[in-house]
């Protein structure tokens, strides 16, 4: 689209709207100037905390705006602003004035609460290295952390790499405990290889960063700008329970929390199910506070081995708060275990479609056509035909999910997480036998089919359609499915309601586990 000089009546038009905005929000006491720079570009420019920042708004030749998220170079901090080498990020590249008022109004609130965190962490010693200024691994004898500071809290979930759910339930679980008020910190526990396997134990005066903001991951992947953007701080990475028994000290916590995803599921775990269930810890230091939450053994049959049903009960009984993500896994928890638990939300649906559609607000094209989003894991020619006969019957192309139109209209690769939502909220239809593929068309309020996935683990998908009375969305054999019944109109009046009611639930767990009191 063409950019075009911004004459003085659209001008005005977003001036006032911004200053609305501003005035609405509490956002002008941060506000440095509104500008215009070379007649084509209203400029917004912010300070906080001495951090500076602002946006370009450039009106296009279709009446819309497109937004860049811009550091100025005074911000001399530790926050990173944007991590593009020219130091701007594209937020929109078009939305009608309004959205993109929107837009700049919810980055500078989400970029103002990032800030204050950033300087809550490096008050409370979770500082990233940068500059030299390092929380070098082996440091003991810390401060006691004086009460009135936010609880640290690590998260310990299964290795982040290509899983888009296992990502983004880790994000939702991160911000959460954010917003409770905590400090959370990601754990970043990664399976072993041959190579740590065989390599001594490093010396304890080694200078190794305990904190960092990097993954770690063992390949390069699309998926890992987003988790080293978003989902921050992380640990070093711990490849031995061993590492991580002798080093956790060093992070100073008052709770540490197993999930989400399926952190039980000893398959999947492996080697991490003892650290799943908080073995690393001293069974008589009860100073941390032990909590799972929406943890999930992925199946409604017990799958632990003998060996390991007695180490998890054992764990189990040292827990300080116990939920899971399938309403089946509190029996199993109950039998096995001698474990009572709660059933809560997964992660990703303790947030609002707002807070990811601030993640991926420069992604969302205008799509020829309405379309159907497949996310299938398992692909076979069963499913293929149903799919095809779906689209037939809808009147939509299938798209498959990682797939975008370019401004061409051509359909291109994104493998990012970002690409990846945004396949599901522009999707008009969605056809997967991904839990997390459900749980976004929840969230996003997309009418969707579901097909049963028994060899990953059906009692996921029973669980959280059973949740919001959605079970007649679940395909278990296309041969005998009802179109009819599949094709409903979901009431999403409804399916909200039941979700509001259920995440505040789950973040209540959450807080009274934590032991946050209530806003009053």
């Amino acid at each position: 689209m063409k950019i075009i000089k911004m004459d003085a009546a659209q001008e005005k038009q977003l001036s006032q709207s911004l200053s609305d905005a501003l005035d609405r929000n509490n956002l002008r006491q941060h506000l440095k100037r509104v500008w215009v720079f070379d007649k084509q570009i209203l400029v917004v420019d912010f300070a906080y905390r001495n951090v500076h920042f602002g946006f370009d708004m450039t009106p296009l030749s279709d009446k819309k705006v497109s937004i860049d998220l811009i550091k100025r170079d005074r911000s001399q901090t530790s926050f990173i602003i944007t991590s593009a080498a020219q130091g701007k990020d594209r937020l929109t590249s078009s939305s009608v004035p309004d959205e993109a008022v929107a837009l700049v109004v919810d980055k500078a609130i989400d970029l103002i609460n990032r800030i204050d965190h950033h300087y809550k962490a490096i008050e409370d010693g979770f500082a990233l290295p940068v500059s030299g200024d390092m929380h070098i691994h082996g440091a003991k004898n810390k401060a006691p952390r004086a009460d009135t500071k936010p609880h640290k809290v690590g998260i310990f979930t299964l290795p982040l790499g290509r899983n888009y759910g296992g990502i983004l339930q880790a994000y939702a679980l991160m911000k959460t405990v954010r917003d409770l008020g905590c400090d959370p910190i990601l754990i970043n526990r990664r399976f072993a290889d041959k190579e740590v396997l065989l390599t001594p134990e490093r010396d304890e005066n080694d200078i190794i960063p305990a904190i960092t903001n990097k993954i770690d991951m063992e390949v390069d992947l699309e998926t890992r700008s987003f988790i080293e953007n978003n989902i921050l701080p992380i640990s070093r990475p711990f490849r031995t329970s061993a590492e991580l028994k002798k080093n956790i000290a060093d992070y100073d916590l008052h709770a540490v929390i197993s999930g989400s995803d399926q952190v039980w599921r000893a398959k999947y775990a492996r080697g991490l199910l003892k650290d799943f269930f908080h073995g690393y810890l001293d069974p008589k230091d009860r100073r941390i506070k032990r909590i799972s939450y929406a943890a999930s053994f992925g199946a409604d049959q017990w799958e632990f081995t003998e060996e390991q049903t007695k180490m998890a009960a054992r764990y189990a009984k040292l827990f300080d708060a116990i939920s899971v993500r399938e309403k089946s896994a509190t029996e199993l928890c109950r039998e096995h275990l001698g474990a009572d638990a709660r059933h809560v939300l997964d992660p990703t649906l303790l947030q609002t479609p707002e807070c990811y559609r601030l993640l991926f607000a420069d992604r969302v094209k205008v799509a020829p056509g309405r379309r159907i989003t497949s996310y299938i894991l398992d692909a076979n020619p069963e499913k293929a035909q149903f799919m095809n006969k779906i689209s037939d019957q809808l009147g939509m192309k299938i798209v498959a999910a990682n797939r975008r139109f370019d401004s061409a209209g051509t359909l291109t690769p994104d493998r990012t997480v970002e690409g990846w939502l945004v396949d599901f909220y522009q999707a008009d239809f969605v056809l997967t036998d991904s839990f997390h593929g459900v749980a976004f068309s929840i969230l996003f309020n997309k009418p969707f089919i579901v097909f049963s996935n028994p060899i990953r683990g059906l009692a996921r998908f029973s669980s959280i359609l059973g949740l919001f009375e959605l079970e007649a969305r679940m395909v278990k054999d296309v041969g005998s499915a009802d179109l009819e019944a599949l094709l409903t109109p979901i009431d999403w009046i409804k399916v909200n309601m039941r979700l509001d009611e259920l995440r505040h639930q789950s973040i209540e767990f959450l807080r009274n586990a934590l032991e946050i009191p209530p806003k009053t």
